[in-house]
């Protein structure tokens, strides 16, 4: 696969939505640096003679992916310690404020998708990978869910939604970790991980993390996970890493699922990754300017913006960003 410089400087464009340097561990910061100058690396190698360009880029993407995994929790704990709540879980720069809005469309899809699948939620168990601020075990709980497990890879995450929700389970979990034991096996009717498995850099890891949840799942289950399911090749940050809908369908597929349902999540309030169009990208750009610049403007913007944004969502199927993906485990 030839090296594209382009999808790097695309990347680099929106580093916001992936890269938390604020607060970030000085060692994070060189896997940061490590990672950007990638696109001057493979360039450099590329004009050798003999080199086969498609293995220096794996290479090098091994090795930093290696690092950053190891990184990844101090990460995460750094960025929710200095920043609890819907900005450190959601989109980084833009602000509580517009973040909120954000969030309101992520329930308003969530709750429509969930309710037209399935009827009555009394009976089922849940358990929520990548639970943050506890977003999603709220809105399970609202859904009548009979019990819900909540996880986290940070122990700043896992200590306040015990404080939140006294009443259920929370427990410290690696998504990508290879589950050890039977606690947890064939033991759940639903799975969530939203926004969480893209933040997997591993490819390994992240086959692992589905392989882990087809085996949490009772036969018959189901997965809901929200990814950005690129229509072509994966786009790769440090933290972050969008894969293509062909590869995930294809490890979904191996770890015995089948896709039942796919719908985007947002048509213009958040950055279109999964989009070619420029117009799009600046509209975006425009769009989000003010809470960018001043954080309670996001208020005005994402109020104007919401009603526009859930009509758009009511009619198109495929969206340049975000989707929900519900899959059923194969009996």
């Amino acid at each position: 696969m030839p090296f594209d410089l382009r999808r790097y400087e695309t990347l680099s464009g929106h580093t916001a939505d992936f890269i938390y340097r604020k607060n970030l561990p000085e060692h994070g910061k060189s896997f940061s640096r490590a990672f950007s100058a990638l696109p001057v690396v493979c360039s450099l190698l590329s004009h050798l003679p003999g080199i086969d360009k498609s293995t220096i880029q794996h290479v090098i993407h091994r090795v930093v992916a290696t690092k950053t995994e190891n990184s990844l929790e101090s990460y995460w704990e750094n960025r929710l310690t200095a920043n609890w709540g819907l900005e450190g879980v959601g989109y980084y720069g833009l602000g509580r404020p517009y973040n909120t809005w954000l969030y309101r469309i992520r329930k308003l899809v969530f709750l429509r998708q969930m309710k037209s699948l399935i009827e009555d939620f009394s009976d089922l168990s849940v358990l929520d990978i990548g639970s943050g601020t506890g977003f999603y075990v709220d809105l399970w709980r609202s859904l009548g869910v009979n019990s819900v497990v909540a996880t986290d890879i940070t122990n700043v995450a896992v200590k306040n939604l015990q404080d939140r929700f006294p009443d259920l389970r929370c427990l410290r979990l690696d998504a990508g970790d290879k589950l050890q034991g039977d606690e947890h096996v064939a033991r759940y009717d639903i799975v969530s991980a939203m926004d969480v498995l893209f933040h997997i850099v591993d490819d390994k890891r992240y086959r692992q993390a589905i392989q882990n949840v087809s085996q949490t799942l009772k036969p018959g289950g189901h997965l809901v996970i929200a990814e950005n399911f690129i229509h072509g090749p994966a786009l790769r940050a440090t933290y972050q890493v969008s894969r293509s809908l062909s590869e995930i369908t294809e490890m979904l597929q191996e770890a015995g699922f089948e896709i039942v349902s796919r719908a985007p999540m947002f048509a213009l309030m958040n950055y279109p990754t999964d989009s070619n169009s420029r117009l799009l990208k600046i509209f975006w750009r425009l769009l989000t300017l003010p809470p960018k610049v001043i954080s309670p403007l996001g208020h005005i913007v994402g109020a104007l913006i919401y009603p526009v944004e859930a009509l758009a969502l009511s009619i198109i199927k495929e969206g340049p960003s975000t989707e929900m993906m519900i899959c059923k485990k194969r009996i």
